[in-house]
């Protein structure tokens, strides 16, 4: 027995130490989350799943944003889930989690297989009966909880390998036996998303519970698709998990200067500048008109911070980060603005990769966006007649925290 022990012991310490570059891991990363996905969403759709979404729009932000926030979420927290019980080399978990998350592409293999014509439609669990009865009989053979049989193999696979895992690190049979709860409650509650990440809210409501959560996703808003709504939600589970990586990854100091950095005057001045394009498009009372708009009012914040951190860290021009914050303002005004200005952004950045970049065409792309942006705020003073010194007085609100995020900024050189 010690043996066999040893030798897994050996594989696993091999398997947790190969060399791979960054880049290297994300792109595996995302090549796996995409298999996934695409077979699911894509080869098996008319057939077998996810029949409902005929959309092509819908499925592409499927396939390379929705499926992929939640995958990197599931991921990382099964990550730190490890380390709190092994309190093993964070890299060295991220490794051997990588080789092993290659488990998720054998769901829709096994859904092929097991119902054949009949198919498996894969859905979420929206209502808090059908998450309770998931977790209480998710391997019950024949107990109907919703779920396919491929996933329902997959979570007991998955549990297995956390189990060998952590007891070959501790030899602690009882934190295996936690790690292995834990990825079950995990990945039961990442199906049931819906219904977990509103959970906080059950007591104020329980009986009425269902049709809050559904109310919650799929009453309009200003983001009026559901999906949008699911992928800004993933978003608030993903965030403390990086903050809770990065604080193992570089300790204390660094963590306590993140945390400066987040509430520095720097992000509320971009905090700011998409906030007012946000009440110019949608004034300011319908902006906190349901729960979801003041959680995504506290996504746009989150996203601030990390633009912030991003130049930071790195070498960034007056004018360039100039460009990125007219970018947002005009971005928060409408979704059809950032894809043009998205546009000019990849010639721009095309141009400049390939050497072909000169001041004449970084001017014509300046000039040309400056023109889109004035345009889009004088259409918006022009045709709202009873908000024109509004809209006026937001403007210059945003182009002067435009002035004092850049004054903040005096390292940065013209």
């Amino acid at each position: 027995m010690q043996l066999i022990v040893n030798k897994l012991k050996n594989i696993i310490n091999v398997l947790e130490n190969y060399q791979i570059s960054i880049l290297s891991y994300i792109i595996i990363f995302f090549s796996i989350c995409f298999i996934r996905n695409f077979l699911e969403v894509i080869v098996l759709n008319n057939q077998y799943t996810f029949s409902q979404n005929q959309n092509t729009s819908t499925i592409i932000f499927q396939i390379f944003v929705l499926y992929n926030l939640e995958w990197m979420t599931l991921f990382i927290y099964i990550v730190i889930l490890i380390y709190l019980l092994t309190k093993n080399n964070i890299i060295s978990i991220f490794k051997i989690t990588l080789l092993f998350f290659n488990i998720i592409i054998i769901v829709p293999i096994l859904n092929f297989f097991i119902y054949l014509k009949t198919g498996c439609a894969i859905d979420y669990l929206y209502t808090i009966q059908d998450y309770i009865k998931a977790l209480l009989y998710f391997f019950f053979p024949f107990k109907d909880v919703k779920v396919c049989a491929g996933i329902r193999i997959e979570v007991f696979i998955s549990i297995l390998f956390i189990f060998i895992y952590i007891f070959l690190k501790t030899n602690n049979i009882y934190k295996s036996f936690l790690g292995s709860f834990v990825l079950y409650f995990l990945a039961i509650s990442s199906m049931a998303f819906p219904v977990f990440i509103l959970i906080p809210f059950y007591p104020f409501n329980p009986i009425q519970y269902n049709l809050f959560v559904n109310n919650f996703f799929f009453v309009p808003s200003f983001l009026d698709s559901f999906l949008n709504k699911f992928a800004i939600m993933i978003f608030f589970l993903l965030m403390p998990a990086f903050l809770i990586v990065y604080k193992i990854y570089y300790k204390n100091k660094k963590f306590l200067l993140l945390i400066k950095n987040v509430f520095s005057l720097e992000t509320v001045s971009l905090f700011l500048i998409i906030l007012f394009g946000f009440i110019i498009n949608y004034e300011l009372r319908n902006l906190f008109t349901s729960l979801f708009n003041i959680f995504f009012v506290f996504f746009i914040f989150i996203f601030c911070c990390l633009l912030h951190l991003y130049f930071q860290n790195h070498n960034f021009t007056v004018k360039n980060i100039s460009f990125v914050l007219l970018i947002l303002a005009s971005l928060s005004i409408s979704i059809n603005n950032f894809f043009i200005l998205l546009f000019i952004c990849s010639v721009h950045y095309i141009l400049n990769y390939f050497n072909f970049f000169n001041k004449i065409i970084y001017k014509f792309l300046i000039y040309l966006f400056i023109f889109y942006f004035l345009i889009t705020f004088g259409n918006l003073i022009v045709f709202k007649d009873n908000f024109i010194k509004i809209n006026i007085i937001i403007v210059l609100i945003v182009v002067f925290c435009v002035f004092i995020y850049l004054h903040k900024q005096l390292k940065y050189k013209i």
